[in-house]
């Protein structure tokens, strides 16, 4: 995106209020998979079925992930149409076929990346933060702001990048498991409940301003007819 282009999508305090949807990371235990060298690396993609939230590159980037093993959850026959049948070395499951919690503790890592939808505030992407397995999402949209790039997670340009995101993780552990801590860190932040408490009290706040405002307006000039003067409100014989 355009720097420009950027600009017009932050967030305008005069005009608006930015308040984060609840999340509760208790939810699920910070438990980041070990990945013992020249064992499989296993990138996991969690969504609903629509074929706009899988991508057609979805096989061909993976497969170039040294030791790759890819677990799919959301996929049904619609998915399949659009991205072919899987490698061997991919499993894909229906929807809702694991707990997130279970599907998270297979992963030693999660890819966020969408054939065509457009991510708001991607609630996989708490889940994984908070069950400890880093993220390499597109660098767009709600990614961009929930994922401190390099620290928390890794966001790519296009599909290149996300194959060398995913292949540094899978041969660096260290570096794989200090985003994992940071990416616990940063959605306990994100997810504070009076820092969401707070932003609802302002939007509430400006709601009784506005409405303040509207009271203090004169009357109109034109009356408010009686009821009573109108046809319809004649009692009925």
């Amino acid at each position: 995106m355009h720097p420009a282009q950027r600009a017009l999508v932050r967030p305008r305090p005069d005009r608006g209020h930015l308040v984060r949807g609840a999340f509760f990371p208790d939810e699920l235990a910070y438990a980041p998979t070990p990945h013992a060298p020249r064992s499989p690396f296993t990138v996991g993609r969690l969504s609903r079925p629509s074929p706009d939230k899988w991508s057609r590159d979805h096989w061909e980037i993976l497969g170039r992930v040294p030791g790759i093993r890819s677990l799919n959850m959301g996929w049904t026959e619609q998915t399949q149409r659009k991205l072919g049948p899987p490698p061997p070395w991919a499993e894909c499951l229906a929807p809702q076929s694991l707990s997130v919690a279970a599907f998270l503790g297979k992963c030693h890592a999660l890819v966020g990346l969408n054939g065509g939808a457009r991510e708001n505030w991607p609630r996989v992407g708490l889940e994984a933060m908070a069950a400890g397995v880093p993220i390499v999402a597109q660098d767009a949209w709600g990614w961009r702001e929930m994922i401190l790039h390099g620290q928390t997670g890794l966001l790519a340009g296009g599909p290149d990048e996300m194959a060398e995101q995913l292949a540094r993780l899978a041969q660096d552990e260290g570096l794989r498991l200090a985003m994992a801590e940071a990416g616990r860190a940063r959605v306990l932040e994100l997810a504070e409940p009076a820092a969401i408490l707070a932003g609802w009290a302002e939007v509430f706040r400006g709601i009784g301003d506005w409405g303040l405002g509207i009271r203090s307006q004169p009357a109109a000039q034109s009356p408010i007819p009686n009821p009573q003067s109108l046809p319809c409100a004649s009692p009925s014989a």
